[in-house]
């Protein structure tokens, strides 16, 4: 009677862990197809950011520095404590946009001064970039280790450095669960159940930030050239001079802020 009654069990027992590995397969299927989509829209949004940055970056940078240069003229003048914090708010945020600006360009120039990346290289950056993309990290820590390897990522990528990223790619995950890694070979019901879980909150992160990506608004701008490419107009061109009658109205602002005052 009692083998009876393992046999039963062992039988419910097969037949769970036949459900469930096929539930794995399924998880795998939809998180493998979320990870292209993802990976497709990131390097679609950074190719743009390239071209943006090339087109009219230099006139953001040189706005950002005139912005900061009128804020803190006028603070010298005042003492006002608000125009104080004011200006020098406008000077971080002219120095950070400056080190992105010179971050990106560089990897970009990197990128076109070298040959046509190859395919293993291309690889390579994908399967780092699902590993250890900051936009998929699960808490601020997390999130900072993670763009740190991102930056290491991308200079590798740009300098088509192979070793960099296979050691990126071996050391930058031991937790496979969190990162979505499968293990076909899992011969556990509880282990498969597991990674079912882990791969379901995977695709949760994934389509988040892909929901985000798509919300950001540098996405919606390159949406904008493309529709304006389509019908024969170059938006960018039209960002850039309009920037620059921007910029030209902020000299003559600086200008004027730089000239002394008359005293009566």
């Amino acid at each position: 009677m009692g083998a009876g009654i393992d046999t039963y069990r062992d039988s419910d027992d097969q037949e769970e862990f036949t459900r469930r590995r096929a539930e794995l397969a399924v998880a795998e299927a939809r998180l493998r197809d979320r990870e292209r989509e993802w990976l497709t829209a990131v390097e679609e949004l950074r190719r743009f950011e390239v071209e943006y940055l090339r087109v009219v970056g230099e006139l953001l940078l040189e706005r950002s520095r005139l912005l900061a240069e009128v804020a803190s003229l006028h603070a010298r003048r005042s003492d006002d404590e608000q125009l104080r914090e004011e200006a020098t708010a406008a000077e971080a945020e002219a120095a950070a946009a400056e080190e992105e600006w010179r971050t990106t360009i560089d990897d970009s120039t990197a990128e076109v001064s070298r040959a046509q990346p190859s395919e293993d290289l291309k690889a390579l950056y994908r399967e780092v970039a699902r590993r250890v993309h900051p936009d998929l990290a699960e808490n601020d820590e997390d999130r900072k280790r993670c763009t740190e390897l991102m930056s290491r990522a991308n200079q590798a990528y740009a300098q088509g450095d192979v070793e960099t990223l296979r050691r990126l790619l071996e050391g930058s995950f031991d937790e496979t669960l969190v990162r979505g890694d499968v293990d076909a070979g899992a011969q556990s019901l509880g282990r498969v159940i597991e990674q079912i879980s882990a791969m379901w909150k995977r695709i949760d992160l994934l389509e988040t930030s892909l929901r985000n990506l798509h919300a950001s608004e540098m996405w919606r701008l390159k949406e904008r050239v493309e529709v304006a490419a389509a019908k024969g107009v170059d938006l960018l061109a039209h960002l850039r001079t309009n920037l620059e009658r921007e910029t030209a109205s902020l000299r003559d602002e600086v200008a004027d802020a730089r000239r002394p005052t008359s005293r009566s």
